[in-house]
């Protein structure tokens, strides 16, 4: 039931995909930001330029999202920060670099944007909702890809 209610989400987020950004809906868009099925807020993951990153259709608890202090709500980061303490200890890889995930964070830039954070400790990495996408979200990684910048990962440390 969920896959069929999905597909006419995924097919007016596609349409939608050129003039918003891949994980924000404001709040004051009603018809793209409903809850969908018991309470589930979709969003997009994938790359359709980027091979090995199909675009999926995801979906976030509606009570889990992140509404930032501008009004954004994320769904798809909302995820990783409510799996915040399961990175910390983990591992954010960069071009064949790896350094232990000490912080996450998201804050609102503008109007209705926002920044998501991995800070390391040898680097961090970063993302504005205008230049970077979730690529991958799978049950022990994150796959990320800044503009100009190049794709990263962040895994959940080790039980």
């Amino acid at each position: 039931m969920k896959t069929i209610l999905l597909l006419p989400i995924f097919i007016l987020f596609y349409n939608f995909s050129f003039s918003q950004k891949p994980d924000t809906v404001k709040a004051v868009t009603p018809t793209i930001y409903n809850p969908i099925g018991d309470g589930y807020i979709p969003y997009i993951v994938g790359s359709a330029t980027i091979p090995g990153y199909e675009i999926r259709v995801m979906s976030c608890k509606n009570d889990s999202s992140v509404t930032l202090k501008n009004g954004t709500k994320i769904a798809g980061l909302s995820c990783i920060l409510s799996e915040n303490k399961e990175y910390i200890g983990g591992k954010l890889i960069f071009e064949g670099d790896t350094t232990e995930i000490r912080k996450i964070i998201v804050t609102p830039v503008g109007n209705d944007g926002a920044k998501f954070t991995v800070r390391g400790k040898d680097f961090d990495m970063s993302f504005t909702l205008d230049n970077g996408i979730i690529l991958a979200y799978e049950s022990d990684c994150a796959v990320f890809s800044t503009e100009n910048v190049g794709i990263w990962t962040i895994v959940k440390k080790e039980a």
